[in-house]
Parts: structure tokens; sequence; C-alpha cells
């Protein structure tokens, strides 16, 4: 892994820092990921991003390319596209939302393994970033990308899943590497 294409920039009570991430695989293909992270200072701006890479990406990561028998993650099977896959997946990570109680996302959970169900993808892995974000109770942000690229198919599948309104905003990612 490499780490790259940092910026910092000054945002109202604090920094934003966005990092680029680069996984190249034994095949070849590589995983670019990038990750954002809030914090009063720059420094606590990138340290906030890469705790967002371990959250959410780098555990799915990990057990697939790395180590199969990583304890943090587990796998179940699903039929995607007539076959038995493991999409193992990281942590929903919630930014904004309720500032007391909670914002209760298990609902999700299904809907986004219906959805995979629902991709035509070849047999090799795939690594699969869900980004939805909501502000004022309605969608200000929804994006999916298969291996690095934008799929409008998955991103309209994202975009119906039911997310919870919430009268403040939060954004949501999950990370995911089809094996």
């Amino acid at each position: 892994m490499r780490q790259g294409g940092e910026f910092d920039q000054a945002i109202p009570g604090g920094h934003l820092a966005e990092l680029e991430f680069r996984v190249r695989l034994e095949s070849g293909r590589e995983i670019i990921e990038f990750v954002a992270g809030l914090g009063e200072t720059e420094e606590e701006a990138v340290v906030d991003s890469m705790a967002n890479f371990v959250l959410t990406t780098f555990h799915p990561v990990y057990k697939v390319f790395i180590n199969a028998d990583d304890p943090h993650i587990t796998a179940q099977q699903i039929r995607i596209n007539g076959q038995d896959r493991q999409p193992i997946a990281g942590d929903i990570y919630l930014r904004g939302g309720p500032q007391s109680g909670s914002l209760e996302l298990g609902d999700i959970l299904p809907k986004v393994e219906a959805a995979l169900r629902k991709l035509k993808i070849s047999s090799d892995p795939h690594w699969i970033k869900l980004v939805y974000g909501q502000f004022d109770g309605q969608p200000s942000v929804v994006s999916a990308t298969i291996d690095n690229e934008a799929d409008s198919k998955l991103t309209s599948l994202l975009a119906q899943l039911g997310w919870p309104p919430h009268e403040s905003s939060y954004m949501a990612k999950q990370f995911i590497v089809i094996k």
C-alpha cells in the first residue's frame, strides 16, 4: 500500500484531508481508494483519514488478498450472477447524523446484500465502494463504484435502499470486496 494524493483544506472549525491509497494486486489490478478525514488541525484530519481507511477498507482487502484467516471479518456466501460468492464488507462508516441518540442503519445491510445479488460481474475478485449522504432529510450524495469505476446501475439501487431520513446531515460509506 502506498499513500498519496493528500490534500488539506481549511474548513470552518478545522481541516478536511483526503488521502489516496493504492493497493496493487498480484494480478496487476489496482485498488484505488480515496478516504477523507476531518480534524481541528491538518495532522488530526490526516489521522482521521487513516482511521476511515482502516475501518472501512483495510480489513476486507486484507482478508481477501493477504490473510483469508483474518478473524476481524466473517463472510457469508451469496449467489451473484449464478455463482456462490463471498462479499467481505468493512464497517459502515457514518459521519454526522444525530448529536444524541443513534441513526439505525441495520435495516440497510440486507438491502445492500440484495443489491449485490443483482450484480452482473465476472468470477474475478471485485471491490465496491458505496457512499450515501443526506442533507435535511434529502439525498445529497449517492455513489457506487465497482473496481474504481462509477457504476450507474448500482448507484441507482443504492439510492432506492430506503435510507433513514434525519433532520441533520449524515454520510455513510461502506467498502466491500467480492471474493
